[in-house]
């Protein structure tokens, strides 16, 4: 941010110092006997509470680069080159050593955990200003960016420290507290955001613009985080229920922020000659201005003076990050549909043209850099993700073409009415998060996510979901019901689509298979380098219950590393070591 940060991270809990963490058995040590404030002090004007926020928003800033290289180097779609430091090539390869490498130490993530609980603790929010309670929305500012940080220490790490009450002094920091598995965390999590009723329309302080930012950006969004909370829930318990609250979620901020994909974002050819290109995609994924793509990220600095900046960016921009061979493959593997509308008729063209604005290749040594940094924005919500989760949920919840429609039609009341488009069994029982978007006419200009890159994906018969339908014999019979016989003598059957039970959940299975491999796919051709991609392959690892799954992506980047995949098979070798 700018330098307006900086100064607030002086005054922000004046004396409180980085919690450290040494190992599992003392997972908090510190050096000084008081980190915070006195016992008795309260956060209990506005200059303290704005103060304390922006604080907290300011360590983010300084995750957010790791946020990025934890997501997207161990991952397949980003990698290391020639000119890479040895901790970036730990960290692609799977080697990071525990007592030398910054990604093993999990402090920057516990510091804000412990801010937040001290703002928590000490925020007074029963006082009243003309009936208004002015202190509650910071309070849910705070829990929710205290349960996105755990979210994320305990999918980076394993497991995480579980705690809610400040570390003030070293006797506070020798408790042993619990150490909580993602899986055991996310139920301690979404029980205490549910404690705010997250679900009830969205009230975050009004902070005014920040730098040329409107403030409302720089907050996780509950919702968002609540989806996830529930997604990643469901892609441990299988549960039907816990897909469908995600998908609420999910449905209910779409409804909300009034988020649509509309037609006139992304890369497009010209004409039908497939030589020049408009791209209006890159400035919309990175526009902090007025009711557009983004809902929460950090906003770095351009430079040292005013404020935080990122190393990320830096790091894309000296081809120390750069595209991996399987992400670029990806790209040149989808198939370009330019539609005519005059004469009805479509071309096909080989590739997809967000890597043209992902990427350049610079003239001086004709390196290819990753450009999604230039704007020094580092995104953790946008409307893509968010359609691309719904239909990652939706289709965990039995509704795979529900979920292929808004990758190629777009999620609108003319797509649910259309049998040919999304099946009438995956909108008959009017489930309230598709009718929400179905029937709200703010909605009616949705188009498919993969139109952003890849033109008019109605048109394409290459992009479509196969036919999976189980066929079995029945017998052919007269007016009367009497079986036909053939000339041996036998009834005559004739195959049709089944009915057979166990056939019909096979044929869906396969459905929900390739609409998820599609997703994956569409994950990393529109958010690919922005920090979800390793995250987003555990969880799909997790639907499927196949660990293989990951191992197999992942390898592939490492020329199909046989040994990394073998490591990979296990679970365990996902997370990070803390820091010795």
């Amino acid at each position: 941010m700018k330098r307006l940060f900086s100064k607030i991270k002086v005054l922000l809990f004046i004396g409180m110092v980085g919690v450290l963490v040494a190992s599992c058995e003392d997972i908090m040590s510190t050096d000084s006997n008081r980190l915070t404030l006195a016992d008795d002090n309260l956060i209990d004007s506005p200059n303290d509470s704005v103060y304390s926020i922006l604080g907290i928003l300011s360590q983010v800033q300084q995750i957010s680069d790791k946020y990025v290289l934890l997501g997207e180097l161990r991952g397949d779609l980003m990698d290391v080159t020639p000119t890479s430091e040895m901790d970036l090539r730990d960290l692609s390869q799977f080697t990071v050593n525990p007592s030398t490498s910054p990604y093993a130490d999990p402090k920057d993530f516990y510091a804000i955990i412990n801010n937040c609980n001290f703002f928590i603790q000490r925020v007074d929010t029963n006082i009243t200003v003309k009936a208004y309670k002015p202190f509650v929305k910071e309070l849910a500012v705070a829990k929710t960016i205290r349960a996105w940080t755990y979210m994320h220490l305990a999918l980076n790490f394993g497991k995480a420290s579980y705690f809610t009450k400040p570390i003030l002094t070293v006797k506070d920091s020798e408790e042993n507290f619990p150490q909580l598995a993602p899986e055991q965390l996310i139920d301690s999590l979404i029980a205490d955001m549910n404690t705010m009723n997250p679900m009830a329309p969205a009230s975050l302080p009004g902070y005014g613009t920040i730098n040329g930012v409107p403030s409302k950006l720089l907050f996780i969004d509950s919702k968002f985080l609540m989806g996830d909370l529930y997604l990643w829930k469901a892609s441990y318990t299988k549960s039907t229920a816990d897909y469908e609250m995600a998908a609420t979620y999910y449905s209910e901020l779409m409804k909300e922020g009034s988020y649509t994909n509309r037609s006139d974002v992304g890369v497009r050819w010209n004409n039908d000659f497939f030589l020049a290109y408009s791209d209006f995609w890159s400035v919309w994924i990175t526009s902090t201005t007025g009711v557009g793509e983004l809902i929460s990220i950090a906003k770095l600095a351009n430079n040292d003076y005013e404020g935080t900046t990122s190393q990320v960016a830096l790091l894309c921009e000296n081809n120390k990050l750069a595209s991996s061979k399987p992400m670029n493959d990806l790209f040149e593997a989808q198939t370009y549909c330019y539609y005519d509308p005059v004469s009805s008729s479509a071309k096909l063209y080989p590739g997809d043209l967000r890597r043209k604005a992902a990427m350049r290749t610079r003239r001086d040594d004709d390196k290819t850099i990753i450009t999604k940094f230039e704007y020094y924005n580092i995104n953790f919500y946008r409307t893509a993700l968010l359609y691309l989760r719904y239909a990652e949920a939706v289709n965990r919840a039995g509704k795979p073409s529900l979920s292929f429609a808004v990758l190629k039609y777009g999620l609108n009341s003319t797509s649910s009415k259309d049998p040919k488009k999304i099946a009438v069994s995956d909108v008959s029982d009017n489930k309230l998060y598709v009718t929400k978007i179905t029937e709200d006419p703010r909605f009616e200009g949705n188009v498919g996510m993969h139109n952003r890159g890849s033109g008019n994906s109605v048109y394409n018969v290459n992009y479509v979901i196969p036919d999976y339908t189980r066929y079995s014999p029945v017998v052919v019979t007269d007016k009367e019901g009497n079986p036909l016989k053939g000339a041996d003598g036998r009834d005559s059957t004739v195959l049709k689509p089944t009915t057979i039970p166990d056939l019909l959940a096979q044929a869906k299975s396969d459905s929900i298979l390739f609409v998820e491999n599609a997703i994956c796919d569409e994950l990393a051709l529109e958010t690919g380098f922005e920090g979800n991609r390793f995250q987003d392959l555990m969880r799909f690892s997790n639907h499927r219950n196949d660990t293989e799954f990951l191992a197999r992506k992942v390898a592939a980047k490492h020329n199909n590393d046989n040994a990394l995949f073998q490591k990979l098979k296990e679970r365990n070798n996902w997370y990070l070591p803390l820091k010795q």
